[in-house]
């Protein structure tokens, strides 16, 4: 029970309360409950707290009885709404509140139908019914039903099966909705289990409302009085409850003349105020995509918490001069603020409503709802936390007058049936109901009345938080739509919120951040992985020398081949070393240069980059297809002595405006043949010396260069655990050597004698080339871009191939794509593997089965540590959004002629331990969001300076595009957010199945099937059609080459405005979106156009 509630019971029972300059004065009846006594002596901080701000009772006039006819009576605010919805939605059952009562021992239906209709008597409400007439609704009063229990008799279906059919007619019965204009809105059921007699359990009275009619609080006044009123007609009994000095309709006409004009005013002030800029939703992780139309199936899930959790709670609120409320509402907040990765967090709370003394004991909707915001500033401490929320709480409680439903109206937030308005996540705190039992005197027997829990529930939101406090314990029960959260989260939330109020109740002096919600043995493992696959390292130190070492054991193996010729490891390691010859006699190569290499997709390639490697130099990949600059630009960082290339590209490298040499690779063959085959030797070389030197996009708009060294390679290829070699004996290469997957395509296969199958770019980009090599040369392996797969899988290019593995990744992986891979091709093993350049390719790997529910980047491969650390460098719960760090013997030696980016980028790891081998001395922060799945898995959420937030609601690109790609239409999609003049927009660039004639309509339609599956917020403004979606030399979605977006306009139907009030709004419109007025139709969609809410205010 919350204390304003607490405060209302003792006060109808007779205490009277002052508070007056930090004093609190009691006055005892002389007649008190010893429980409500200690209750209020136990809770004497939180009434002085509570009392310090709460104004607003004070200035309340009294509510009197009307003499209004009760035949024409209006409805409360709150009866409004509940009437409009039921209007809207007649079959829904949202609104039923059933109560369940367990009765076991001697029950007479007979007594309880008297007290149904004793207490239907009693409270007006419950017997009146709605009914709108000339555009007015209003309330009109029937009379008592003579008859009010309908029976079930359960006594002859067998008892194995008696509880599973009970439970349905539960489920059936408070399923039935309610229709207004029929009284009574109470329907009564006795669900009979047993003999009459029997002292075992009986059956079960099942009473359901509609909340119309009551709310929580007249839940436990219906409770209370049908216990007395049974026990009375059982006993014979004279007692009385007192007369009612008023009905619930009284409440309704005082309350339409207490919100007068100025009073309303203020308050919505205020409310416009404490909400402006609220989220549209909240970003809490979802475990299935919202639909377009949330339903209000919903279920359950209670944790208590510890007798020390619990007096740690209390000791808290003393601490911090506040209520167990407050400081569940920072709790709750915190982890709500975690998991969604935000810091402005909404909830919802309920209040009783009943600030008068005199409607403590009536049955009715009194209940109001008050909007909580909270700033989570995780580097505050505690108390400033506790200390702001108290505020927000009490203030809140000051402008508690206004109905929530005329809040929403003032602030007029997006409306969609996918959730609710203003907020969809709710804290409420209750009193918990203890078993009650009453005592027939006429037979002597004991009768157990217990409410009853069916383990099912509609829930009028996304998440509530019901704490029930009872004996000075608190238990958690969570309330959640089971169309949006699966059982585990909501168990895992459970838990998380159990360890974070015991942190701070520990060390409630420390700043939020250091509160990590994690067991110390949970905490330990995090800060301390240990590797899922320890590799036992081949006596090579160097890439070249473990390739050397499959030339000697296999040297007739075939190592290369393409689509005309192949190559043995003989064959390949003379070349490679007679190149290598070339160029440490011919040009100085030394240990530790570096050697730029620009060429086709040939064999000449891979000679050129073991040659590099042979002579102790590392490789700089310089794609032919960069732009001169780019290549200009890595040449000079690198200070590269000689560039290898090809002959086309040979004008362009001759006039760089650096100092390199530039060595043709297709004419060295007659100038090398007269070095030796042998393995050159360079002593010097270590495994610390670069390998490479790789390339990618920087946040300047430089590229920077990441320096991998041979033992990163070593670490990661020597024994790897993401793919089986039985599966890649022979492994195709469609990675750009530019790009750091090729490293997996050229060493996986020529360091395990096994074979590399060489495919250049037209023959990847042509489907069914790509289909005839992957056949012809037997390929049983790859590695694709997550864009390149996905065209794989729309294109069927796996059809009559030998593959067995499929390794995806450089981009987020598509569910919907996978699915159908998987599917299609159930023999394939598919992987999803992750890892920046920095960590050398790969550094975590999810092999996916069937089916599947969400797209994991996995778990860390070989002996890869990863870390889901917060800003203070702490480790997160499992769910919580938090950046990921990588250590590990992968991790590259940092970005070339860069030491501040990479003193920034490559970290301390603050969790070293110098007396485990597998520790790392080393973090990269890769500035990726990532989750941790309850499996462990990892989940990529996006980057950290990509945030993607429209008018206050938090989307995900991608699930908008997954939407799009599984419409019949659609080959492929990818949606964007472009600056327009209307503001942020979402632009959707589309790929369909076979371009339509008629662009507009193939638009139209798709936004309508878009509707189906996607809230509004959801829709792309603009959606452009293109053949295929163009893609970068590495195989990655080209960004940069989609066209710029445009306002879609119908020309063919353009209808000009002709009224003074049309020509006005399209003079409005055109200022608004930025478009002439001649080119606006008046029956154009103020929306599709771009338009929003916040445009049209």
């Amino acid at each position: 029970m919350s204390i304003a509630e607490f405060i209302t019971t003792i006060r109808n029972q007779g205490v009277q309360i002052k508070f007056h300059d930090g004093a609190l004065k009691v006055a005892l009846p002389k007649e008190i409950n010893p429980e409500v006594k200690s209750e209020l002596v136990r809770r004497k901080e939180e009434i002085k707290a509570y009392l310090g701000g709460q104004l607003t009772t004070t200035t309340q006039s009294e509510i009197t009885l009307s003499d209004q006819p009760k035949s024409c009576r209006p409805l409360s605010v709150a009866q409004q709404r509940l009437w409009f919805i039921a209007q809207m939605e007649p079959l829904s059952s949202s609104y039923n509140m059933p109560l369940v009562l367990n009765i076991k021992g001697a029950f007479s239906v007979a007594h309880a139908e008297r007290a149904l209709l004793e207490i239907m008597a009693r409270h007006e409400v419950l017997r009146t019914s709605y009914h709108e007439e000339n555009g007015e609704v209003y309330q009109r009063l029937n009379p008592v039903p003579e008859c009010l229990i309908e029976s079930i008799d359960m006594r002859s279906v067998a008892e194995s099966d008696r509880q599973q059919q009970v439970e349905a007619v539960i489920q059936e019965t408070t399923r039935r909705p309610f229709e207004l204009s029929s009284s009574p809105l109470l329907r009564v059921y006795w669900i009979q289990c047993s003999a009459s007699q029997s002292d075992t359990q009986q059956g079960y009275l099942l009473l359901n409302l509609h909340h119309i009619a009551a709310d929580a609080w007249s839940m436990e006044v219906l409770f209370d009085e049908f216990n007395f009123y049974y026990q009375q007609f059982s006993s014979a009994s004279q007692a009385a409850l007192p007369a009612l000095e008023l009905q619930y309709s009284d409440y309704a006409i005082w309350q339409a003349s207490y919100l007068d004009e100025q009073t309303l005013q203020a308050q919505q002030n205020y409310w416009l105020e404490q909400l402006k800029g609220i989220p549209a939703v909240h970003s809490l992780p979802l475990d299935f995509v919202r639909p377009a139309k949330l339903t209000s199936q919903g279920s359950h899930y209670s944790l208590p918490l510890t007798r020390e959790v619990a007096a740690a709670i209390a000791d808290l609120a003393k601490r911090f001069h506040t209520t167990p409320f407050v400081i569940f509402h920072a709790a709750w907040s915190l982890l709500l603020a975690r998991h969604s990765h935000e810091q402005d967090i909404v909830i919802g709370t309920p209040v009783a409503g009943r600030t008068h003394p005199q409607l403590g004991r009536l049955i009715g909707l009194f209940v109001n709802t008050l909007v909580l915001r909270a700033e989570v500033d995780e580097s505050a401490t505690l108390a400033e936390y506790v200390a702001a929320l108290k505020a927000v709480n009490l203030a809140a409680q000051q402008h508690q007058d206004i109905p929530f439903d005329q809040v929403v109206d003032v602030l007029n937030p997006p409306r969609s049936q996918s959730h609710n308005p203003v907020f969809q996540i709710m804290l409420n705190m209750l009193q918990g109901n203890a078993t009650k039992s009453t005592s027939s005197q006429a037979t002597g027997s004991e009768l157990s009345v217990t409410q009853s829990d069916d383990g099912q529930s509609n829930v009028v939101c996304d998440l509530i938080l019901n704490v029930i406090e009872q004996d000075q314990q608190f238990e958690l029960k969570f309330e959640y739509n089971t169309g949006l959260f699966t059982t585990q989260r909501i168990v895992m939330l459970a838990e998380q919120l159990s360890v974070l109020l015991a942190q701070m109740g520990q060390q409630p002096e420390q700043r939020l951040s250091t509160y990590t919600m994690l067991s110390p043995s949970a905490a330990e493992a995090l800060c301390h992985p240990k590797p899922a696959y320890q590799p036992s390292r081949s006596s090579a130190t160097t890439i070249h020398q473990l390739f050397e070492q499959q030339a000697h054991l296999n040297p007739e193996h075939e190592a290369l081949c393409w689509a005309d010729g192949a190559m043995s490891y003989a064959q390949l390691n003379a070349r490679a070393n007679r190149l290598a010859h070339t160029l440490i006699t011919q040009y100085q190569v030394r240990a530790g240069d570096l050697v730029g290499i620009c060429s086709p997709k040939t064999p000449e390639l891979i000679v050129a980059i073991l040659a590099v490697l042979k002579a102790g130099a590392g490789y700089v990949p310089l794609a032919p297809d960069f732009p001169v600059e780019r290549i200009e630009l890595m040449v000079a960082d690198t200070q590269a002595r000689l560039v290898l290339s090809c002959a086309e590209m040979f004008d362009s490298l001759t006039q760089l405006a650096v100092s390199t040499v530039t060595l043709l690779l297709n004419e060295q063959t007659e100038h090398t043949d007269s070095y030796p085959p042998a393995n050159p030797v360079v002593d010097e070389l270590t495994p610390d010396h670069l390998a490479y030197v790789i390339y990618t996009s920087g946040s300047t708009g430089q590229p920077k260069g990441v320096m991998v060294e041979h033992r990163n390679v070593m670490a990661l290829l020597s024994q790897p655990s993401f793919i089986e070699s039985a599966s890649a004996r022979r492994v195709a290469s469609l990675s750009s050597y530019a790009f750091d997957g090729f490293v997996f395509d050229m060493f996986y296969p020529l360091l395990r004698g096994q074979t590399l199958v060489l495919l250049d770019k037209s023959e990847i980009l042509d489907e069914r080339v790509l289909n005839q090599r992957l056949c012809e040369l037997r390929v049983e392996a790859f590695f694709a871009t997550t864009s390149l797969f996905n065209q794989m899988v729309i294109n069927d290019t796996f059809r009559g191939t030998s593959i067995k593995a499929v390794l995806m990744g450089g981009e987020q992986a598509s569910a919907e794509a996978v699915q159908q891979a998987l599917t299609r091709y159930p023999d394939i093993r598919f992987t999803n593997a992750y890892g920046p350049t920095e960590t050398t390719v790969f550094a975590c790997a999810h092999h996916f089965s069937d089916p599947i529910g969400r797209v994991p980047i996995g778990r860390a491969i070989n002996d890869t540590q990863v870390f889901v650390l917060n800003n203070d460098l702490q480790p997160v719960a499992t769910g919580v959004i938090a950046q990921l760090y990588i250590g590990g013997p992968t991790l590259a030696r940092g970005y070339l002629n860069q030491p501040e980016l990479s003193a920034e980028r490559f970290i301390d790891n603050p969790y070293f331990d110098a007396q485990q081998p597998h520790s790392s001395a080393r973090l990269y922060q890769t500035g990726d969001l990532v989750r941790r799945l309850p499996d462990g898995a990892l989940e990529f959420i996006g980057r950290v300076d990509e945030q993607v937030k429209i008018r206050g609601f938090r989307i995900e690109l991608g699930e908008i595009a997954q939407q799009m790609m599984r419409l019949p239409a659609v080959e492929s999609a990818v949606v964007l957010v472009k600056e327009l003049a209307q503001g942020k927009q979402l632009v959707a660039y589309v790929q369909p199945v076979a371009m339509p004639e008629q662009s507009d309509d193939y638009i139209a339609q798709l936004r309508e099937r878009l509707r189906d599956s996607l809230p509004a917020y959801m829709i792309p403004s603009v959606i452009m059609l293109l053949p295929a979606l163009p893609l970068t030399h590495n195989g990655k979605l080209d960004k940069r080459a989609l066209p710029t977006p445009e306002v879609q306009l119908d020309e063919s139907v353009c209808v000009a405005p002709v009224t003074s009030l049309e020509k006005a709004l399209v003079g409005i419109w055109s200022e608004m979106l930025n478009i002439p007025e001649p080119q606006l139709s008046t029956e154009a969609d103020f929306f599709a156009l771009g338009g929003h809410s916040l445009l049209a205010v």
